[in-house]
């Protein structure tokens, strides 16, 4: 097994280091942000019979793949990759990430496996884009009314492309269905 700490930088700004146990050569996904300004680290650690850790990183901006990293590291030992992010669309161009791992204890991590659902809004959306009321429909799986409240307003946050009648921009409902995983 394989401990790490992982923390990135983005755009100048560091953020809260990610902890987390995998086994031996097993991926994993650290990100951060949404749409244009998602960074994500997809890598796999894997430790070498001579005591040292072989990560492999690949590194995306949006959707775009924008480098792939092979370093050798030390038990203990911080290591840090750096992207030129000038390709990236989103605001945040910069990308680091500082990457430690050790080993510990134990031969297999725990899976634990979250079903996705889905749960469905009405929303009221005026001519500007600007969502003003939004109420639930549905979801596949039972949810708390605070879970529920707290979702719709996070869709109060949401910017959305507004109706066209005439080709003119006119409010009007949308049903918005949102997956959670």
């Amino acid at each position: 097994m394989v401990a790490s700490t992982i923390t990135l930088r983005i755009g100048g700004t560091a953020l809260d280091p990610a902890d987390f146990v995998s086994e031996s050569g097993q991926r994993f996904t650290v990100a951060d942000g949404k749409g244009i300004d998602r960074w994500e680290l997809k890598g796999r650690v894997t430790r070498q019979t001579d005591g040292t850790y072989l990560f492999e990183a690949l590194v995306k901006c949006a959707d775009a793949v924008i480098a792939q990293r092979k370093v050798t590291t030390k038990l203990d030992v911080s290591t840090t990759i750096k992207v030129d992010g000038q390709a990236c669309p989103g605001k945040r161009k910069g990308f680091e990430a500082d990457a430690k791992f050790i080993t510990t204890k134990g031969t297999k991590a725990a899976v634990v496996e979250a079903p996705s659902f889905t749960v469905t809004f009405k929303v009221y959306i005026d001519e500007h884009g600007v969502p003003k009321s939004v109420q639930f429909l549905k979801s596949t799986q039972p949810m708390s009314k605070d879970g529920i409240d707290d979702m719709a307003a996070t869709l109060l946050t949401w910017d959305f492309k507004p109706a066209i009648k005439d080709g003119k921009a006119t409010g009007g409902y949308a049903i918005v269905p949102m997956i959670i995983n």
